[in-house]
C-alpha cells in the first residue's frame, strides 16, 4: 500500500511537470504534500508554512497507523482470549 501511495505521489517528480489523471491523483495523495514540504526544506530553505504542513500530513499517517495497528491488536486479543 505505501509503494502504490508512494508511485502515485509527486516523489518522482513535481506536480508542476504533471499532467491528467496522475495530477489528480498525486495532488489528493497526503504523500504528496509531505515530500512537497521535506523538498522544500532542502532546496529553498526553511519555510515554516511547508514545514508545518509536512509535519501535519506526517503526524496524521502516523495517528492512523497507530490507532489501525491498536485496532488490529484488540481484534486478535479479543478473538484468541
Amino acid at each position: 500500500m505505501l509503494f502504490a501511495g508512494l508511485f502515485l505521489s509527486s516523489a518522482f517528480f513535481p506536480r508542476t511537470l504533471m499532467d491528467g489523471w496522475f495530477k489528480t491523483v498525486a495532488t489528493a495523495n497526503p504523500l504528496s504534500h509531505l515530500i512537497e514540504g521535506l523538498r522544500w526544506q532542502v532546496i529553498e530553505g526553511v519555510g515554516p508554512t511547508e514545514f508545518l504542513t509536512a509535519l501535519g500530513v506526517a503526524l496524521g499517517i502516523f495517528v492512523l497507523g497507530v490507532g489501525a495497528a491498536s485496532l488490529a491488536l484488540r481484534g486478535r486479543l479479543t478473538v484468541h482470549a
